[in-house]
């Protein structure tokens, strides 16, 4: 079973981590963060584990306070309105959900003050997002993301003086907000939780985890250790206006049929990969053979995704986009949204009817689970199909009553528009909230393999190249018992193991014998041509 082998490479990699007291600081939060990145691509069956964090919380502890920077806050240059918030994030992009919350945060909490620091942004700040930021008074500090953590740490403790609260956006695999936040006083921290999905660091250090639906909170309450936990609805970015959607001209702008029915679906490239049982791809091919004339609109995958079979792409009737900034074009231009599975982009499909009255179609399947989300509080699914035929079968109808599918749409369209426009009243009973705790960081339990059925669907979706990992992330003599571990446990052919391990340790010799050369007199210079 998948979930099986990734909790081994997760455990083997974990008992690593004893030696790493005797490693510099640097390589170890370093190494923290490469196993917190492996366990969010290929999940290990927990959404948060002590074994691993708390090494970067007690790094923190143990930083004297006298080598944080000095009180240079963040906070000088913030247009002062109410209370301060600091939001920390590890980067933002042109695409994806949690900058566009960053993002609509500042923008719609007209009664505080705001400043951000982006703890790895290699590239430019999105224009648009700048702008938002800069048309709010909330000026943005870049670190440096070559820098070491504990150096980035000192610098976003020192940020974050002054401020009345800290809001952590942060990456998943990002240790940075554990060393800064790890010792208690100062502001509360809160965490935002917007990878649902995934294994993260920071339940340390988190006085509160704010979720975005009931049943990721009710995650956060099992799995992530919380010590309070919170509720913030809402997404998209610009501010929902009732504005008539001209689907017809939505459709000659994109040079397609004006009377042709348009499906579109959007997520990232990988949201698609087959897993668990589904095939987006598959579905969508015949879901094409029942609607000759359907068109559709893949926003987010590149015309060279390997997954998208051929037929498909030959057909001239599914346009692959690749990553748009601005997908509204396509919202308008579609009669349908279909959700994106395996993994679901909750916030697209949620934007395609709020922006384009596109009506949504959400994955088919028994029950609920963590891939088959209600969206309580934003509107109701009109049904929701169990089968692959009966998902099929729906979409048909759909299409073939096309005005009374357009109506339902708009009439979601209402609900979420007047949602939007009280999104700003959320803070204030959040900040309260959030303002009556004192931050008390603490440790979290170490946690073992959870083999429920959310730990076993997400688990499913991307398998680990056991053999390659080991010798990326452990040194010679650990990475040779683990490829024995490995190939004892059956997750890696015997063979192989030998070979990588005869590999690796011809590596290392060579390696002993360039450093040998390199310190002797005798030897220097000899091998040099």
């Amino acid at each position: 079973m998948q979930l099986e082998t990734n909790n081994f490479l997760y455990e083997t990699l974990l008992e690593h981590m004893p030696a790493l007291q005797r490693r510099a600081l640097g390589y170890s939060l370093n190494y923290v963060e490469q196993v917190a990145n492996l366990a969010c691509i290929h999940h290990p069956g927990r959404f948060a584990d002590g074994a691993l964090e708390n090494f970067p919380y007690q790094a923190g502890l143990e930083m004297a306070e006298a080598t944080f920077l000095p009180e240079a806050s963040s906070s000088r240059g913030v247009r002062r309105t109410g209370s301060s918030t600091l939001h920390v994030v590890s980067e933002v992009n042109p695409t994806g959900g949690h900058s566009r919350v960053v993002a609509k945060w500042v923008q719609r909490d007209l009664g505080s003050s705001h400043a951000v620091v982006l703890t790895r942004q290699r590239a430019a700040v999105p224009a648009f997002l700048q702008r938002i930021w800069d048309d709010r008074g909330a000026p943005v500090t870049l670190l440096r993301a070559e820098e070491p953590v504990d150096v980035r740490a000192r610098q976003v403790k020192s940020l974050a003086s002054g401020f009345d609260r800290v809001i952590l956006h942060t990456h998943p695999d990002d240790a940075v907000p554990v060393v800064a936040f790890a010792r208690p006083g100062g502001c509360p921290v809160a965490m935002f939780n917007h990878a649902h999905f995934w294994f993260s660091l920071g339940s340390t250090v988190s006085d509160i985890i704010i979720n975005t639906l009931p049943y990721f909170q009710q995650v956060t309450r099992r799995h992530r250790f919380p010590r309070e936990t919170a509720l913030l609805r809402g997404g998209g970015l610009e501010p929902l206006r009732w504005v008539v959607v001209d689907k017809r001209a939505a459709k000659a702008n994109l040079g397609l049929p004006e009377e042709g029915p348009v499906a579109m679906t959007i997520g990232h490239e990988n949201y698609f990969s087959p897993g668990n049982g589904y095939d987006f791809y598959d579905t969508a091919g015949k879901l094409m053979e029942r609607q000759p004339d359907l068109t559709l609109l893949v926003v987010g995958v590149h015309e060279t995704c390997p997954w998208v079979p051929e037929r498909l792409k030959s057909s001239g009737r599914v346009r692959l986009l690749g990553p748009v900034v601005d997908p509204t074009p396509f919202y308008c231009a579609a009669d349908v949204c279909l959700e994106s599975f395996p993994m679901p982009s909750l916030g697209g499909l949620v934007e395609s009817v709020a922006y384009g009255e596109a009506f949504p179609v959400p994955v088919y399947g028994p029950g609920e689970n963590i891939v088959r989300v209600s969206l309580v509080g934003r509107f109701d699914y009109e049904f929701r199909p169990r089968t692959e035929e009966e998902y099929l079968a729906y979409v048909c109808r759909l299409l073939a009553a096309r005005d009374e599918t357009r109506g339902k749409a708009a009439g979601l369209r209402r609900v979420l528009v007047e949602s939007d426009e009280r999104y700003g009243e959320q803070f204030a009973p959040l900040y309260r909230q959030i303002d009556a705790l004192r931050h008390m960081p603490g440790e979290i339990p170490a946690t073992t393999c959870c083999a429920e059925e959310d730990n076993r669907i997400l688990a499913s979706f991307t398998e680990p190249d056991v053999c390659r990992k080991i010798n990326q992330l452990l040194p010679l003599g650990p990475a040779v018992l683990a490829h024995l571990k490995a190939a004892l446990h059956g997750h890696e052919r015997m063979g192989l193991a030998a070979e990588r391990i005869m590999r690796r340790s011809l590596g290392g010799l060579r390696r002993m014998g360039r450093r040998v050369r390199n310190r002797s007199p005798r030897f220097r210079g000899q091998f040099t041509v």
